[in-house]
C-alpha cells in the first residue's frame, strides 16, 4: 500500500504514517519490531513514523529514534507537559503530537516554565529540528470498545 501512495503522489509530498493499533495491541509488541517497520517505511520516503509504540513507552521510543533513519512522533496520548518532557529529555520524538482534547492549551501558554519548555519543545533533535505537529481527532478503529 505505502508503494501504491508513495508511486501516486509526486515525491515533493510529505507522507506520514500513522502505526498506532498495531502498536497498541500487538502482545509483545518491542521497538526491535518499530525500527524494523520505521525502515520499511524509509523505503517509501515517509517524512514521519507516528505511535509505533505504546504511547508510554520512553525507553522503546528513545531506542527507536536512536535507530530509525525517519523521523519518530508520538504525543496524541500524553495529557501533561511533564510527560512531554520525558519524552523530550530521553531524545525520544522528533514530531511531538499534542492532541488539543486531552492537554489542552492552556498548559503551552500559562505554565510558569512555558518558556524553557518552549525552548526544549524545539531543540534539535537526531534528525534535525523538532517539529510540532498537533492532533484535534482521534483514530478508534481496531481499538475494542465495551459491550
Amino acid at each position: 500500500m505505502l508503494s501504491a501512495v508513495r508511486e501516486t503522489v509526486s515525491s515533493d509530498v510529505h507522507l506520514m504514517l500513522n502505526f498506532g493499533c498495531p502498536a497498541y495491541l500487538t502482545p509483545g509488541w518491542t521497538a526491535k519490531d518499530a525500527v524494523r517497520i520505521a525502515g520499511i517505511a524509509e523505503k517509501y520516503n515517509i517524512f514521519f513514523l507516528e505511535e509505533a509504540l505504546k504511547p508510554d513507552d520512553v525507553d522503546g521510543f528513545a531506542a527507536l529514534t536512536a535507530r530509525a533513519n525517519i523521523k519518530i512522533a508520538t504525543g496524541e496520548s500524553l495529557t501533561t507537559l511533564t510527560e512531554f518532557q520525558r519524552f523530550i529529555d530521553h531524545r525520544a520524538l522528533d514530531v511531538i503530537q499534542p492532541y488539543a482534547q486531552q492537554i489542552g492549551i492552556t498548559q503551552f501558554s500559562e505554565s510558569p516554565t512555558a518558556p524553557s519548555r518552549r525552548a526544549s519543545f524545539t531543540s534539535r533533535t537526531a534528525h534535525g529540528r523538532r517539529w510540532l505537529s498537533p492532533h484535534t481527532s482521534r483514530c478508534s478503529a481496531g481499538r475494542p470498545t465495551a459491550s
